[in-house]
């Protein structure tokens, strides 16, 4: 699809495992979330006002219908948080 051909290549590797497109659909959406969490430095102005990238992402969906790609996604945000927790204790040292 035209939204997966233009991703940039980090989010094109980490979609890559997922072989079904609903399940590449809730990761991608849920990935976006959580990323937006990790950039408090991004903004923008729109019609004068400034604009925050936070996203809000609440899934509901039946039972079997790929939910389960939003547990892979918060595996970005732990390792984002794993990388921020090791900067602070080398500059702590």
């Amino acid at each position: 699809s035209k939204v997966y051909s233009n991703l940039g290549e980090f989010l094109t590797n980490a979609v890559s495992p997922f072989d079904r497109d609903r399940d590449k659909d809730v990761f991608l959406i849920s990935a976006l979330g959580i990323l937006s969490g990790v950039m408090p430095n991004v903004r923008g102005l729109y019609d004068g006002n400034t604009i925050h990238a936070n996203l809000f992402l609440f899934v509901i969906a039946p039972a079997g219908s790929g939910k389960g790609a939003l547990g892979w996604a918060r595996h970005l945000g732990l390792a984002y948080h794993r990388h921020k927790k090791q900067q602070s204790d080398l500059a702590l040292q």
